[in-house]
């Protein structure tokens, strides 16, 4: 069920998504003025090898942190000139809420916000990755500083598609030991996995993860994605 969030629970359970993110973190906040501890906290996640999506308006990023952000491997940055809405979200959890991702907003207002879980308040979540999608195809990617960049954004929550039309590689999960492997829902097992379901060859065999976002659910070869991701993908 959704629960209500005060000011210092926004920001708590802000840093826990960071934290928690298996996968991903998708941070949509007009301002972009990191306080150091989520700095910090992007930067453990960025070792963690988590794709980081970041949608702002206004970049007040200081010279130190666009230093830290311009060795990120794993971050897409875009603009999104009329952002106004404040979401913060990773593969399980989301939060809805008034604060940007803005020291002084942490500090000195009054914040109000609401947190999502992904399986028990699972339209809601399916809802807002929908809106979260549009706003993505309609955002500039940019550097750490502001400057536009070429290439169109790149994220976990669109398909990447070359210009000949052949989809690139994505990164995904065995739905058994939920390895990385490819996204491909026609061969959702790893080697290894594979080869011990090839002894029985049932494909209605319970399995336990989705392969597209890796959450811990039940599926199978037939169904090797969340209902969460199905619906996504149909949006």
């Amino acid at each position: 069920m959704a629960k209500f969030l005060t000011t210092s629970g926004t920001s708590y359970h802000i840093e826990q998504i960071i934290i928690g993110a298996k996968t991903n973190i998708i941070l949509l906040s007009p301002y972009l003025f990191l306080s150091r501890t989520l700095l910090e906290r992007l930067q453990d996640a960025e070792r963690r090898n988590i794709k980081i999506v970041v949608v702002y308006s206004q970049n007040k990023l200081r010279q130190a942190e666009i230093e830290v952000v311009r060795n990120f491997k794993n971050l897409d940055i875009l603009y999104s000139p009329n952002l106004h809405a404040k979401c913060y979200f990773n593969e399980q959890e989301m939060i809805i809420t008034s604060m940007n991702m803005y020291e002084f907003s942490e500090k000195n207002n009054r914040e109000m916000g609401i947190l999502i879980n992904r399986q028990e308040d699972n339209q809601i979540y399916v809802d807002t990755c929908r809106e979260v999608k549009s706003i993505l195809a309609a955002a500039q990617r940019c550097d750490a500083t502001g400057e536009p960049l070429a290439s169109p954004p790149q994220t976990s929550e669109q398909n990447t598609v070359s210009q000949d039309n052949q989809v690139t590689e994505t990164k995904a999960f065995c739905i058994r030991c939920r390895g990385d492997i490819p996204l491909n829902t026609h061969r959702p097992l790893c080697s290894k996995c594979y080869v011990a379901w090839v002894k029985f060859k049932n494909r209605k065999h319970p399995e336990k993860y989705c392969h597209q976002c890796g959450l811990e659910v039940k599926t199978s070869l037939v169904k090797p994605i969340c209902k969460t991701c199905f619906a996504a993908n149909k949006a």
